[in-house]
């Protein structure tokens, strides 16, 4: 499952409903407009010792963000690749 988020201005993402045990996600985050915004993650996302994830802060550069899904309603990070240049969706 993957879904695009484009970031005009900062944002909360709140936690998931209905995710599959074991299941992977991707989100990949997309520095739209003038760039710089953050987000704000619910309690459900777990970075582990990435902790802050510090998101690329420039215009149409995407980070890619892959998680895998545990059996406490949790999306654990597994990876994350940060910069790539990025057309939205879209766009």
């Amino acid at each position: 499952k993957k879904v695009e988020v484009v970031l005009t201005a900062n944002r909360i993402i709140n936690n998931p409903t209905n995710i599959e045990d074991g299941a992977t996600y991707v989100i990949v985050i997309v520095q739209g407009n003038i760039g710089g915004y953050d987000i704000t993650w619910g309690d459900n996302f777990d970075f582990g010792t990435h902790g802050s994830l510090g998101l690329t802060n420039t215009v149409d550069k995407a980070d890619i963000l892959i998680f895998e899904a545990n059996s406490y309603g949790e999306l654990c990070l597994t990876n994350i690749r940060k910069g790539f240049n990025w057309t939205s969706i879209g766009a």
